[in-house]
């Protein structure tokens, strides 16, 4: 019989989240003869031109909290209406959750008796009440939890008959295109941070510290349109030395020229889960300057492949950016250490 999987995800774009799901689809390939992806936008993203077929998702987002948790459970009727309608007569299919918001996907799941595997990327959802209604479901919908650390398992453990937890690995197509970027050498003095457009990753925080540090180039890459980051940065004066870059399909560009990469995540209002782009900054054997907290503390060994220090300590991180850019033998040790340190995340 033919075994199928619906992968289903919310917003095909280029975060963290969009970037696992597609290493986990390819590492999939091989156990399901059929897949399928229900999500947004299927021709632009991470997700997009993989070896599946596509269904749409109406995916909408709002900067307001409240008319974003309406949206999303109204997107949760759909869903269900759908995989009900399209894939009724998959009897061996299994429903794969990427994050807590397709809720309504693992309810189709458990009113059909499929197998429901989630995969739980973050570790806490605003508004309060929507997280206790994601939690509760995927309580009573999931087979399998699969978690991206042990912070985030312990954070939102729930009591399914198999828990388990799966750190992100660099995809296949991210190994591939990095191979070409990996070796072209060149006298690096950029510091990068990758971030969505939201406050609480410390985006404010980021250009501050690049007007502390005249001497360097930072480069930002947010994950949103030009209109939104033109908004967000109306009333503040960015620094001659911070190039701001909307949402990008090739980062490897980035990190090719990058020497460090950043995460400012203001802690508790944001704790990441794992943290995508330190992996890939890893990769590339460039150390990383990340909160000490969550799931960031599980790459980051404070002093062997960057640094633990909090948003907010801004002088503290300036002092080992000078040392990092100046310092080629204190540079080295961290940088291979970043190198050994990614090999344990490769398929």
């Amino acid at each position: 019989m033919t075994k199928t999987i619906l992968y289903v995800h919310l917003n095909n774009d280029y975060t963290g989240s969009s970037r696992v799901l597609t290493g986990v689809i390819q590492t999939n390939e091989k156990y399901y003869t059929k897949s399928f992806i229900l999500t947004s936008n299927p021709e632009k993203g991470c997700l997009s031109d993989l070896n599946a077929n596509y269904y749409n998702i109406p995916y909408k987002s709002y900067r307001n909290r409240y008319l974003r948790s309406a949206y999303i459970i109204y997107l949760q009727f759909i869903l269900f209406v759908k995989i009900i309608y399209l894939f009724k007569r998959h009897k061996e299919m299994t429903i794969y959750v990427n994050t807590l918001l397709p809720f309504g996907a693992a309810l189709a799941g458990k009113f059909l008796s499929r197998t429901v595997i989630y995969h739980i990327h973050e570790t806490h959802v605003r508004p309060k009440f929507l997280e206790r209604i994601m939690l509760f479901i995927a309580n009573n919908c999931a087979s399998k939890m699969i978690y991206v650390s042990e912070y985030s398992k312990n954070k939102l453990l729930v009591s399914r008959p198999i828990i388990e937890v799966q750190y992100n690995k660099l995809s296949n197509t991210f190994l591939e295109q990095s191979s070409s970027y990996l070796d072209y050498k060149q006298h690096k003095y950029t510091v990068l941070m990758l971030s969505s457009l939201n406050k609480y990753k410390g985006i404010d925080y980021f250009v501050e510290l690049a007007k502390k540090c005249p001497d360097f180039e930072f480069e930002l890459v947010l994950s949103a349109h030009q209109k939104s980051i033109n908004n967000y940065f109306s009333e503040t004066a960015l620094p001659s030395n911070l190039k701001v870059f909307d949402a990008q399909s090739n980062v490897h560009p980035f990190y090719q020229r990058a020497k460090l990469v950043l995460n400012l995540s203001i802690y508790p209002y944001w704790i990441e889960s794992f943290g995508m782009t330190i992996l890939e900054a890893l990769h590339y054997k460039i150390p990383c300057i990340v909160p000490p907290h969550g799931g960031p503390k599980e790459l980051i060994a404070d002093g062997y492949n960057g640094y633990l220090i909090p948003y907010n300590e801004l002088e503290k991180m300036k002092i080992k950016i000078y040392d990092l850019m100046n310092n080629e033998q204190i540079y080295s040790v961290l940088s291979n250490n970043a190198e050994k340190q990614s090999k344990l995340f490769i398929h």
